[in-house]
């Protein structure tokens, strides 16, 4: 995943997007993509991600044990951003 002007997107999915109405359904990504839909699902979870979380990771600032696997797998994010980073344990 990548952030591009301010909204993460998958790799190679282009200007295309569930926004737009290019692309029906993440499950039409992952067959274009060739990866699982589960994977897209969780991928497309972390757009909903707290700013404060983003910028974390991005300067190195998360918590050690904090990886992809834990944000994709381990961790179900809730919505709302305070929870979300208590979920992370990110102050």
């Amino acid at each position: 995943m990548r952030r591009c002007s301010g909204h993460w997107r998958v790799p190679g999915s282009g200007s295309k997007s569930l926004a737009s109405g290019q692309v029906r359904s993440l499950a039409d990504i992952a067959r274009r993509e060739n990866i699982t839909r589960c994977y897209v699902e969780g991928l497309s979870r972390l757009a909903f991600a707290a700013p404060t979380i983003v910028e974390a990771i991005c300067q190195g600032r998360q918590p050690a044990e904090l990886s992809t696997e834990t944000l994709l797998n381990l961790i179900d994010l809730p919505l709302d951003w305070p929870a979300q980073l208590k979920a992370i344990g990110i102050d």
